[in-house]
């Protein structure tokens, strides 16, 4: 990364000497890793180039892309999803998906929405490992916008459920909802010890060994009932 991050800081470092789709994978990989620094330096390469060339409609648009990932601003990235337009199909699609990750755990209604154009996108290009991705984080939307849309008692009417507790129901249900384990314990005044015990027992009670099982489960329990049983 280091390595790499040199080219950004050349201070008359030609336009060509990083391509523009690459820059925004560089700062897309280094803000992950947690490098805002080395992520900063390509942003500013890539607004410089982007000035410089004002013509260039694709060294625009991933300008405001790498900002929007460098901010997490979701106004970048909508304004690069635009400017890519129907040339750069790939580059529009990620920027879709992008939006989608960024507004996912807030509003994972309109995460679906983003997600289910780059699916659309990667489906047509035959980018089979990005499209397996976006599907992956297109499920996890559905489920986590099912969960939160569902009423607030936790389903407790037959079989499995029964066995739980009170306080384990709510714990899974705040965890359907998309909520971590110490979201869980600041709602529900619980230290995260013992949102992390309940979660155990659930599991145990249940018969599942993830998170995602366990969701699921409790989403196929609320569509089951016509009415929350109490």
């Amino acid at each position: 990364m280091e390595s790499a991050a040199e080219h950004f800081r050349q201070p008359r470092a030609s336009a060509t000497a990083v391509a523009p789709e690459d820059t925004v994978l560089f700062v897309r990989t280094a803000v992950r890793s947690g490098l805002r620094e080395l992520a900063a330096a390509a942003v500013e390469f890539s607004e410089s180039r982007a000035l410089r060339h004002p013509h260039c409609t694709l060294f625009g648009a991933t300008a405001e892309h790498a900002r929007g990932l460098l901010e997490s601003t979701q106004e970048n990235l909508c304004r690069a999803a635009d400017q890519y337009g129907h040339t750069r199909l790939l580059l529009r699609a990620h920027a879709w998906e992008d939006i989608g990750t960024l507004v996912a755990a807030a509003n994972p209604g309109e995460a679906e929405t983003h997600y289910e154009r780059a699916l659309e996108v990667y489906d047509s290009c035959g980018a089979f490992a990005d499209r397996r991705r976006v599907a992956r984080r297109l499920r996890n939307a559905r489920l986590t916008a099912r969960a939160a849309a569902s009423p607030a008692q936790a389903p407790a009417a037959s079989g499995r459920w029964r066995g739980l507790t009170p306080a384990e129901l709510a714990v899974v249900r705040l965890v359907a909802q998309g909520a971590t384990n110490r979201e869980a314990a600041a709602r529900l005044f619980l230290s995260p010890h013992t949102v992390n015990s309940h979660l155990r027992h659930a599991f145990e009670k249940l018969g599942v060994r993830s998170r995602v099982h366990m969701v699921r489960l409790y989403l196929r329990e609320l569509d089951r009932l016509s009415e929350p049983v109490l």
